[in-house]
C-alpha cells in the first residue's frame, strides 16, 4: 500500500487528503466513492510507499 496526497476541486473549493492504496486510480476510486461524484482532480503525489 502507497499514501497518497490528492489534491482535487468540489464546489469550488481546493481540498486536499491522503487516502492509502496500491495504485493511483484506486486512490481516485476511493474519493470518488465517498463524494458520489466524479472530482476535479489537481494531482495525485505519492508521499509514503514505493513511488514507482
Amino acid at each position: 500500500m502507497k499514501l497518497w496526497e490528492i489534491t482535487h476541486v468540489i464546489e469550488g473549493m481546493t481540498m486536499v487528503e491522503r487516502v492509502e492504496a496500491d495504485t493511483k486510480m484506486q486512490a481516485r476510486g476511493v474519493l470518488v466513492n465517498h463524494y458520489k461524484r466524479q472530482l476535479d482532480l489537481v494531482s495525485v503525489e505519492v508521499v509514503e510507499g514505493d513511488a514507482a
